[in-house]
């Protein structure tokens, strides 16, 4: 079976991303230490993935003649450049705790 789909998801790209991460509690997700540090080690994963993500877009995106492909490019790598910051930021306050 071949799936279609019909709708496309805009990167959201943010000037003044702020998650004000160093107020958050030492076991953030519902006071749960489990919790918390289950979504801790997922975290750990991401600046990774999201570098990869990066670099495999930037790959191709010379080969791209579309205007309005090549914003959303630059748009998701930007996107992911976001979450890779957000994602180093917890990661480090994780390490001081």
């Amino acid at each position: 079976m071949n799936a279609h789909v019909s709708y496309q998801v805009e990167p959201v790209v943010r000037k003044d991303l702020d998650f004000h991460l160093n107020e958050a509690p030492r076991f953030w997700f519902n006071n749960d230490p489990f919790l918390t540090r289950m979504f801790d080690a997922l975290s750990l994963t991401f600046p990774d993935g999201e570098r990869y993500f990066i670099e495999c877009v930037r790959m191709f995106r010379d080969k791209i003649d579309n205007p309005e492909l090549q914003k959303r490019v630059a748009d998701f790598i930007k996107q992911e450049a976001q979450h890779g910051i957000a994602h180093d930021k917890m990661n480090q306050l994780m390490k001081e705790q």
